[in-house]
């Protein structure tokens, strides 16, 4: 994608430099113009052949998401510009050499054209810059979690090994360890500071209506989660040897940064952030396997706590990748939510009192499920990602895909909403035989969603909205409470996903109603041409004819189709 980036920016230095010279007051001659316009069109025109391939090599391995989108609106606006634009600069150019002195107004239309081609160039370039700049933003984000984590451990690791004491008892390793925490956590701050006055900016001048939603989003979020204050917070707690304070703090920035960047890539395709969920939880196996294999050769009691130190940081890597994957595969997210809870009485197991041989007995145990439950939500991930890669539905069958899941939306609204009436007549100690129904409910809606992700990703994502907020609503049920306000936001969230169908359904009507305009075009030209060839064989037969007597004829259907083509011209 870089690549093409630096071929527009020649492209767009090129057709500056000749558009300069294409005024009528300079005294280059036109012939050299033309010239030059014509190896600029070449060059373009190789440009949009390039991207031709590429994009015809995306769509046969089934490659999709932001970039290809972004590609795709490159390569139609090269295309165009080679096609058509320049092709009018040429001509102009011609015209006006041929006209000699009287060739001034065709030499200002060549300027004109030549100014338009770079304002469209220009607004290619930027819209890619942008799209660009915003996928720098997210992976940045990333990066700044990832050094989060770690000195956010690091200062775990120091707080254990102090063990409440003044700082002026530290030893000289600690000392220096505090002060790199210290310097860290400030240069993290200013880092992120300086990202999200980028992401700022970005959203400004974003020119696309939904990378400016989801970056305003994005603003939004990093604004009220109080991120900055968070990192702040964790200056001032490293500054004042309160570690396990900093520690809190890190890990809410860091948790933060995440969401911020899952927010800024959410319009990725689906099937891309699987694989990524996909790909970090093979690590996360890989490490967990070591450390059992760890756990059952410990012999020694300080062995123990270093195991729990190293389940403590999968316990945290394990829990962002069941945030990322919270949305797209909650079944999956339930069952990294089983393997943590697992992991954690594994920690248990490693800070008793018990002997090492029983310690290495009730870890390993644990471990084992924790394992499990991480294959159980591979597997549920692999499912999703065939599924998704099964449901590409040709446009042709994507209107009636639509109108059925609006009726199963609508079916779960009204579940929902008898339910809801239900639970506000039951009394309380009768409250808990209803949680069924709404587990029901529930995994309905996550069906639908998984369904809907190749429909509407704001439907998609609506209905894991909604989907959460019936289970929070089930558990309550389950303790014989009445979460009512989780109801009502499940209702909410079903409302925006039927919302989001019917915009989409109305883009596909029209569409069909344009498609169905271009089949009469179609059908009016095929007329046409088959006229035209009639009309072109009565003038061959009169061509060898000595005298003929049809041509009056068939000059007036000549005349006629003449019109017609016109006509045709007009409805285009």
């Amino acid at each position: 994608m870089k690549r093409f980036a630096v071929i527009l920016l020649v492209l767009l230095a090129a057709a500056s430099e000749r558009s300069n010279a294409a005024t009528p007051a300079q005294a280059d001659p036109l012939r050299v113009q033309s010239a030059r316009q014509e190896q600029i069109q070449g060059s373009s025109g190789r440009v949009a052949a390039q991207l031709d391939q590429i994009l015809m090599e995306f769509e046969l391995n089934g490659i999709s998401g932001e970039d290809v989108n972004v590609l795709s609106a490159i390569r139609s606006v090269v295309h165009r510009i080679s096609a058509e634009d320049m092709v009018k600069v040429i001509e102009s150019l011609t015209k006006a050499r041929e006209a000699g002195d009287s060739g001034g107004q065709q030499a200002a239309d060549a300027f004109s054209s030549q100014r338009t081609i770079i304002t469209q160039l220009r607004q290619v370039l930027a819209e890619y810059q942008r799209q660009q700049a915003l996928h720098d933003i997210a992976m940045r984000l990333r990066e700044l979690a990832a050094r989060q984590t770690e000195n956010m451990r690091l200062a775990v690791a120091l707080a254990r090994q102090v063990d409440r004491r003044n700082l002026d008892q530290y030893p000289e390793t600690q000392r220096l360890n505090l002060q790199l925490q210290e310097a860290e956590e400030s240069s993290l701050r200013a880092e992120t500071g300086l990202v999200l006055d980028a992401l700022g900016r970005l959203g400004e001048s974003a020119g696309d209506a939904t990378s400016a939603e989801r970056i305003q989003k994005a603003v939004e979020m990093a604004k009220s989660s109080g991120l900055l204050s968070a990192l702040d917070s964790a200056v001032q707690d490293l500054k004042n040897v309160r570690l396990l304070g900093a520690a809190g703090n890190e890990k809410k920035a860091r948790d933060q940064m995440r969401e911020i960047a899952r927010q800024l890539t959410r319009s990725l395709d689906r099937r891309d952030a699987l694989r990524e969920a996909l790909r970090e939880l093979d690590v996360a196996m890989d490490k967990h396997q070591t450390l059992m294999e760890r756990t059952r050769a410990l012999q020694q009691k300080d062995e123990a706590i270093k195991r729990e130190v190293d389940q403590a940081d999968l316990v945290d890597a394990t829990d962002l990748i069941r945030k990322d994957v919270d949305d797209l595969a909650p079944e999956a997210s339930e069952h990294l939510e089983a393997a943590m809870e697992r992991m954690q009485e594994a920690r248990s197991a490693f800070l008793s009192q018990d002997p090492p041989a029983r310690i290495k007995e009730l870890a390993v145990a644990q471990q084992s499920e924790a394992q499990t439950k991480m294959e159980q939500a591979r597997r549920e991930l692999v499912d999703q990602l065939t599924k998704a890669e099964s449901l590409q539905q040709p446009p042709e069958n994507k209107m009636a895909a639509v109108e059925a899941m609006q009726m199963r939306i609508r079916e779960l609204i009204a579940q929902q909403q008898a339910l809801r009436k239900k639970t506000s007549e039951t009394a309380k100690d009768k409250l808990a035989g209803l949680a069924p129904r709404q587990g029901d409910i529930k995994d309905q809606t996550q069906e639908s969603q998984q369904q809907a992700s190749s429909l509407s990703s704001e439907a998609s994502e609506a209905l894991g909205d909604a989907a959460s907020q019936m289970q929070k609503s089930q558990k309550s049920l389950a303790e014989s409470q009445n979460s009512d306000a989780s109801q009502e936001a499940a209702l909410e969230a079903l409302s925006r996903a039927e919302e989001a169908l019917a915009k989409e359904k109305e883009m596909l009507a029209q569409a069909a109603e344009e498609l169905n305009q271009l089949e009469e075009i179609l059908k009016k030209l095929v007329a046409i041409i088959e006229d035209q060839q009639g009309v072109f064989s009565a003038t061959t037969r009169s061509a060898l004819n000595p005298a003929p007597e049809v041509m009056p004829l068939v000059v007036n259907q000549q005349v006629m189709l003449a019109d017609r083509t016109r006509s045709l011209e007009g409805e285009v």
